[in-house]
């Protein structure tokens, strides 16, 4: 009985040990297996980490990107205002200066033909006809009709009677006086 004992109890204990080997051998595989899953997951939490500096890395650049253009586009807006800004002061500008000549050009039409209609008088006091229009401006002389008929002479009698005139004792209002001061004090101040 004792044989059948120890028989029993060693074929136990070579169970056992097959159970431990299986138990063994199953934990290393199983710790194997877990090692490889922790590596795996460590390589995926790399790849993600990658993946999270890219995506902010490329947000950081779009960023600076779109700061970029906002400051090109706020420096393009400032230089077209200076532009705009400019060319309106210098149209204004040619606009004073053509109205200045134009008002220069009407008072030395008027002081030139006085002159000349001084200078054209002979000794018996009649005025020969000049026409400064069509000397001075080419584009009066489109504009005149080629005959005129008979109302040149009536024009040249108006003509004798607003050259022989004394325009020192001619009366002005006193608010035209003041309208044509203020214009002359505006385009001194505009040449200036």
């Amino acid at each position: 009985e004792n044989a059948a004992r120890a028989r029993a109890l060693e074929e136990q204990q070579r169970e056992l040990e097959e159970h431990r080997l299986q138990a063994e051998s199953i934990r290393e595989a199983n710790e194997a297996d877990r090692e490889a899953r922790l590596e795996e997951l460590r390589k995926r939490q790399e790849e993600l980490e990658q993946q999270q500096n890219d995506v902010e890395q490329q947000r950081l650049e779009e960023e600076k990107l779109r700061s970029a253009q906002a400051e090109t586009f706020s420096i393009l807006e400032t230089e077209l205002q200076d532009r705009a800004q400019h060319l309106f002061e210098t149209e204004q500008a040619l606009q004073r200066e053509r109205q200045h000549v134009l008002r220069s050009r009407g008072q030395l039409s008027v002081v030139q033909a006085h002159v000349l209609n001084m200078l054209n008088r002979d000794g018996k006091g009649d005025v020969k006809e000049l026409s400064l229009d069509a000397a001075d401006e080419p584009e009066a002389e489109l504009e005149e009709p080629e005959a005129e008929g008979h109302h040149e002479t009536e024009s040249m009698k108006t003509r004798d009677d607003v050259w022989s005139m004394d325009w020192s004792a001619v009366q002005i209002p006193k608010d035209q006086v003041e309208m044509e001061g203020e214009q002359s004090a505006k385009s001194q101040s505009d040449a200036t």
